[in-house]
């Protein structure tokens, strides 16, 4: 089996060589995956956007993100699933430590690496 490319809701988790289906389904298969206000800022932050330039990328209107920002209103799944593809394209990970209990932990965002790597370094 050649090398498989991971997605999980939308965006590449990691990519490895034969991927053993029930690990993945241990680790991350419980992990709910939530766009929230905060990665939403964070990950227009890492890109150096603008609201109005993620509404305009995103085709949504800019008094949308807005809202959605100051958790003013709950991401409806279109507005996700948009946003999610822009933020893909721009090779955006959303990313977090999955908990024995199914809970996610450490929620974040990253450029997506260039290179193969085997773990992920804390600074």
């Amino acid at each position: 089996m050649g090398t498989i490319k991971v997605l999980y809701q939308g965006f590449n988790v990691f990519k490895r060589d034969k991927i053993d289906k029930a690990l993945f389904d241990r680790f991350l298969g419980p992990m709910g995956y939530v766009l929230t206000p905060e990665l939403v800022r964070a990950a227009r932050g890492l890109l150096g956007w603008s609201q109005h330039d993620l509404a305009s990328r995103a085709g949504i209107n800019v008094k949308t993100i807005n809202r959605l920002e100051a958790a003013a209103v709950p991401v409806s799944s279109s507005v996700s699933a948009k946003l999610q593809a822009v933020f893909s394209a721009a090779d955006v990970q959303f990313i977090a430590t999955n908990t024995d209990d199914g809970t996610v932990d450490g929620l974040g965002v990253r450029k997506r690496p260039l290179h193969s790597h085997l773990g992920i370094k804390v600074l």
